[in-house]
């Protein structure tokens, strides 16, 4: 299954607090799978833990833009700091396809080993977004066929990036895609080296819409 067409991906981290837990706040994160599965706009979230830092928060991709920024206003950014006693780092990224490679689509899970990768590569100089999404589209079939590779989000970043976001069905399978092979080749034909971050995903959530 694919999907093409305006869609946004919003990265969203948050520091834990110091007196919560991980066990506590995988609880907290169960406790609001009602209340995502029925946002307006909301498509798919990935609840998540940002590997290096520990830092929670999720994967959102939102069917527009503007379906995403009606959730993350003001009184979002407010509530989470007073709640969470932190602030949330958000980014938002344009992702014109996108590719499922589970039939009828990536169920809802709880408690799998499942793992996200947010890849970036700058943009080259002179390549349009045109040509990058141009790109997008001859790469689908390839990534059709990554061993463990659950789903894609094509992503166009707003600082000059292009790239994607990938579901793996466990860390095993993401690291044999991102072999030393794989970075080497991506620097030799974009003229600078990917970005990776990792993130522990215990809930997976398509939407209920």
């Amino acid at each position: 299954m694919s999907i093409s067409k305006d869609q946004v991906v919003v990265i969203v981290r948050i520091p834990v607090p110091k007196f919560a837990p991980k066990w506590l706040v995988r609880r907290k994160m169960k406790a609001t799978i009602d209340l995502y599965s029925s946002i307006p706009g909301l498509e798919f979230k990935l609840f998540t833990f940002e590997k290096e830092s520990g830092d929670f928060g999720g994967i959102y991709a939102w069917r527009d833009r503007s379906s995403a920024a009606a959730w993350f206003n003001a009184e979002w950014f407010a509530r989470v700091k007073r709640d969470r006693g932190n602030e949330a780092y958000v980014r938002f990224l344009d992702a014109p396809l996108t590719i499922d490679n589970v039939r009828g689509g990536v169920p809802a899970s709880v408690g799998n080993p499942y793992v996200a990768t947010l890849v970036q590569i700058p943009i080259p100089p002179g390549v349009t977004s045109d040509l990058v999404r141009d790109g997008f589209a001859g790469a689908e079939e390839t990534y059709r066929n990554v061993r463990g590779l659950l789903r894609k989000n094509f992503i166009i970043g707003e600082q000059g990036t292009f790239g994607g976001v990938y579901l793996w069905d466990s860390r095993a399978s993401a690291e044999a895609w991102f072999n030393d092979q794989w970075r080497q080749r991506v620097t030799d034909t974009y003229g600078n080296p990917p970005t990776i971050e990792w993130f522990d995903v215990p809930i997976v959530l398509p939407s209920a819409q």
